[in-house]
């Protein structure tokens, strides 16, 4: 029997447990990326490129909360855990951050291994695509959830102090303006290798609760629309405050050694 069968019959806690004693072992010098982010603004589109990267693994989206240092450990053993992985070659690790509460340290901000990719979607078409996803929440709810995730972010990135850390995208220059996003990220991570439209589907691809459940994100490529036909119906004072938190990202983005909006 080998070691990957015995450990399927363990509890999943001793699992857990032997992971984290194996990385304790072998203390691997990763670098962590977090993709801070709101919800439906592409950030599992950018997960499952990132993943496709040899230097670079993830599951998306862990769901943990960053109280230390020490949840960064965690946070790799859950995804080694994923994986099945017994070693991990790879250069980063990264998670994605979609709520403010997850980030409670935000001493992390200015950890020497952590790199940050603020990623953003314009108002209508997030509120747009929330609404469908959350159907049995107001529009309301998902414009404060919005506005209030996107100041979270802002004062996240004013608190770091480090800029080259950082990098700012949106979705639609994710989509419209691919090669030279996928040149900028592959600077500001300093990889030999380039990033590429293509990426492989996972076992938790399209699965609830680790990010985007819609079949797109079962293309394994960039998948573009252009034919637009829905329009958001909301009050034109409060869509405009939304779109004044977005446009913010812009000035932001100036500040930053890596041009990318």
């Amino acid at each position: 029997m080998n070691l990957i069968s015995t450990l399927k019959k363990l509890p999943r806690n001793s699992v857990y447990s032997y992971y984290l004693w194996l990385l304790a072992q072998k203390k691997p010098k990763l670098k962590t990326i977090f993709i801070n982010s709101h919800m439906r603004s592409g950030s599992t589109l950018l997960s499952h490129l990132l993943n496709s990267h040899p230097k670079i693994y993830g599951i998306g989206e862990t769901g943990l909360t960053y109280h230390s240092e020490a949840d960064l450990e965690l946070m790799m053993c859950r995804v080694s855990w994923y994986f099945r992985k017994m070693s991990i070659p790879e250069d980063y690790v990264f998670d994605k951050l979609l709520h403010n509460r997850l980030l409670v340290n935000k001493d992390l901000l200015n950890h020497e291994d952590i790199y940050y990719i603020f990623l953003v979607r314009n108002p209508e078409d997030t509120l747009l695509s929330l609404s469908k996803l959350f159907t049995n929440r107001t529009l309301p709810d998902l414009y404060q959830y919005y506005c209030e995730r996107l100041l979270m972010m802002e004062n996240d990135f004013k608190n770091i102090k480090n800029y080259s850390k950082v990098i700012i995208i949106t979705y639609e220059q994710l989509l419209n303006e691919t090669t030279q996003t996928f040149e900028t990220l592959q600077r500001f991570l300093q990889t030999k290798e380039p990033f590429v439209e293509q990426y492989s589907l996972t076992p938790w691809t399209g699965k609830k609760y680790i990010g985007d459940s819609s079949k797109n994100i079962k293309a394994g490529y960039i998948l573009r629309k252009n034919n637009k036909q829905e329009t958001l119906q909301f009050p034109s004072d409060l869509l405009q405050n939304a779109w004044n938190y977005y446009h913010k990202w812009y000035e932001l983005q100036s500040l930053t050694q890596h041009n990318s909006l």
